[in-house]
């Protein structure tokens, strides 16, 4: 559905039947978790916006795997209002170990930037060329 689209209640029922819950969403079997991680492990540019980092959330999208090699130029950024300095460096290494023993200077976790502030400042670093 396109934003700003004012759904029938039609498309609402339908749109409906495609929720799923966590639990549901982490069966390979069922969900696109499997083409989501290969996604998330092949990027060149990732951007986590309001994110908790939990764990069980980065499972999801980046189990650890550490055979796998990061694209060279592989670059992280994400917002962190409110994380202490010694958990955003924290969340800072194991991003890169997440993505393939990529270099923690590749991943700035902003404590101290919105969403909006964010794309701002790393305006050219995350545009799409």
């Amino acid at each position: 559905m396109d934003f700003g689209e004012t759904p029938s209640a039609t498309l609402l029922l339908h749109l409906a039947d495609r929720i799923k819950t966590f639990t549901q969403g982490t069966d390979p079997a069922s969900s696109n978790v499997i083409a989501i991680q290969e996604r998330v492990r092949t990027s060149v540019t990732l951007v986590f916006l309001g994110f908790s980092f939990l764990d069980m959330n980065l499972d999801l999208l980046m189990p650890r795997q550490p055979s796998c090699q990061a694209p060279a130029e592989k670059k992280v950024f994400a917002t962190g209002v409110e994380i202490s300095e010694s958990d955003a460096e924290v969340i800072s290494f194991d991003l890169a170990a997440r993505c393939g023993k990529l270099d923690p200077r590749n991943v700035a976790v902003r404590r101290n930037l919105t969403c909006g502030q964010l794309f701002h400042e790393y305006s050219r670093s995350i545009s799409l060329r």
